[in-house]
């Protein structure tokens, strides 16, 4: 086997695919509740529009670092990626 295809199959590689898989479905799920948002402030002006998009934006990443939180602590990965270093 090739070297990428033994780490594919690593606990921390399974970790991080979820949360990319996570990461995707919850930014669409961001994504609709800002066209919704935006709508609703279509009269405001567009300085307050861009901070709610910013702000949704800055969501983001805050939702997809719980993500790979739990697969990690439960597959006793960093453990493991402490061991290395």
């Amino acid at each position: 086997m090739s070297q990428i295809s033994l780490w594919i199959h690593t606990p921390f590689a399974q970790a991080l695919g979820w949360t990319l898989v996570h990461f995707v479905w919850e930014g669409a799920a961001l994504a609709v509740v800002l066209m919704a948002m935006l709508r609703v402030f279509r009269a405001e002006p567009a300085q307050r529009r861009y901070t709610l998009a910013c702000l949704v934006l800055a969501a983001m990443p805050l939702g997809d670092g719980s993500g790979i939180g739990g697969p990690i602590g439960r597959s006793g990965v960093a453990v493991l990626v402490a061991g290395r270093a």
